[in-house]
C-alpha cells in the first residue's frame, strides 16, 4: 500500500500498486466503493496485467483517509487526485474509473491533462441528475439534508436499501465524505461533465451496459471522438457483472492505434540545435527536418511540414533525464542571449528578463519548453523514458 498527504491538514489518499511498465494505468472507483475491492480481479488479467497499476480510493473512501472538512466536490477529488498521482511520480496515465469515479476522472484530465493520456470511463456519470428520495444511488443519498443523512437517521435508511454488496464497501466510506460527494455529483459540474469530456483531445471510451439501451448524446460523444461501447450481461457494475467482456473492451480501448514509435536517444542531446537534429534524424531520416526553431517545431507536431505520414505516432524521447540535465539553465541562458541578438526591439526588454533570470537558475527551461510544446501541440504523443 502506497500513499500521499493531499490537505494541508496531511490527509492521506492510499492506493494499492501493481509493478510493471509505463505508462501507469489508475483505477478510480465510484461512490461508496473502493478500488482493490472493485478492479483487482481485472487489473491482473492477462489482457490488462504487465502495466504499473494504482488501485487508488479517493479522499473519503475505503483506504483512504475521511476529513470532516473536506468539500469533497468533483473539483476537489480531482485535485486531491492529481496531487497524490503527482506525488507517486506519475504522469501521462490511462485512466479507467467507474461511475462518480468516471466524473472525478473526466474533470482531473480537464484540470491536470499531463496527468491523463487515456480515458476509459465506466457508465460515468456525465449530467446533473435530480435528487430522488428513496433511491439507492447518489440521487435519493444527496435528497437527504448533511445533518439527515449524518445523525438523522438517513445513513441506516440507505444503509438498508443498497444491499449487502455496496454495502460492504460503502461502510468504509465517511457519512460527511459520502453524502457531501453524492450531492455535488448530483450536482455536476459548470461546463458538465458531458461538455468538458467532448472538449478533450485524447483517447477516449465509454463503456455501458448494453441492457441499459442507447446512451443519451451519443452521437454529439462519438462526433467528438469518443468511443462509445455497449457491453452485454451486466449491470452497472461492468468490470464485476461480466469481467471477461470488460477486460476485451478496456484492453482494446488501451491499445494505441501506433503504426510507429520515434526514439530520441537523449544522450545525444545536449544543446537545443542537437535536439533539432536528433528529432529531424529520428522522424524522417539522416537530415531530416522537424523543426529548426519553437515554432516551426510546433508546426511540424500540428501537422505541418515535416510530420510524419502515420496519423497517429509516438515520440519516446529515451534517457531524458540526460537531456534534461544538459538543456537546463545554462542552456537556456545562451539560447535567450541568441534570441535577445535577433529580437525585435519591443521584445528586448521581456527576453532580456528571461535571460537574467535563466543566469541565477531560475524559471523554465529549454527542456520545459520543448516538453510544454509536445503537451500543448500534441498531447499524447510525447513519452518520457
Amino acid at each position: 500500500m502506497r500513499s500521499a498527504a493531499v490537505t494541508p491538514e496531511g490527509d492521506q489518499i492510499r492506493w494499492v500498486e501493481l509493478p510493471g511498465q509505463e505508462p501507469p494505468r489508475v483505477y478510480v472507483h465510484g461512490l461508496g466503493a473502493t478500488s482493490p475491492a472493485y478492479f483487482t480481479q481485472v487489473a491482473v488479467h492477462p489482457l490488462l496485467a504487465g502495466h504499473r497499476s494504482l488501485l487508488i480510493d479517493l479522499l473519503g473512501h475505503g483506504i483512504s483517509d475521511r476529513p470532516t472538512t473536506f468539500g469533497y466536490t468533483l473539483e476537489s477529488h480531482a485535485d486531491t487526485l492529481a496531487d497524490a498521482l503527482t506525488g507517486a511520480g506519475v504522469s501521462g496515465a490511462e485512466v479507467i474509473a467507474h461511475s462518480m469515479g468516471g466524473s472525478v476522472a473526466i474533470v482531473l484530465a480537464a484540470r491536470h491533462p499531463h496527468l491523463v493520456s487515456r480515458l476509459v470511463l465506466i457508465d460515468a456519470n456525465l449530467d446533473p441528475i435530480p435528487r430522488t428520495p428513496g433511491s439507492p444511488g447518489s440521487s435519493g443519498i444527496a435528497a437527504y439534508s448533511e445533518e439527515e443523512f449524518v445523525t438523522g437517521g438517513g445513513w441506516e435508511e440507505v444503509r438498508d436499501r443498497v444491499g449487502a454488496h455496496w454495502w460492504s464497501t460503502m461502510r468504509l466510506a465517511g457519512r460527511e465524505a459520502l453524502h457531501r460527494s453524492a450531492f455535488h455529483l448530483t450536482r455536476g459540474t459548470d461546463p458538465t461533465m458531458r461538455e468538458l469530456l467532448l472538449d478533450l483531445e485524447i483517447p477516449r471510451t465509454f463503456l455501458l451496459p448494453e441492457s441499459d439501451g442507447p446512451l443519451p448524446g451519443s452521437d454529439a460523444l462519438t462526433g467528438a471522438g469518443v468511443s462509445v461501447v455497449a457491453i452485454p450481461g451486466c449491470g452497472h457494475n461492468i468490470m464485476l457483472d461480466n469481467p471477461e467482456a470488460f477486460v476485451r473492451a478496456t484492453a482494446a480501448a488501451l491499445t494505441p492505434a501506433v503504426t510507429r514509435t520515434y526514439v530520441l536517444d537523449g544522450t545525444r542531446i545536449r544543446t537545443l540545435e542537437d535536439f533539432w537534429r536528433v528529432i529531424g534524424e529520428a522522424v524522417n531520416g539522416p537530415g531530416g527536418y522537424f523543426g529548426r526553431n519553437l515554432d516551426a517545431f510546433s508546426d511540424c507536431l500540428g501537422g505541418g511540414f515535416g510530420a510524419p505520414d502515420e496519423a497517429d505516432y509516438l515520440v519516446e524521447w529515451r534517457d531524458h533525464r540526460v537531456s534534461r540535465e544538459h538543456l537546463g539553465h545554462p542552456e537556456t541562458a545562451r539560447q535567450l542571449e541568441i534570441r535577445l541578438s535577433r529580437c525585435h526591439p519591443d521584445n528586448r526588454a521581456s527576453v532580456a528578463a528571461d535571460l537574467a533570470e535563466a543566469r541565477e537558475g531560475r524559471g523554465p527551461t529549454v527542456f520545459d519548453w520543448l516538453v510544454g510544446i509536445f503537451e500543448d501541440s500534441a498531447p499524447g504523443v510525447l513519452r518520457l523514458r
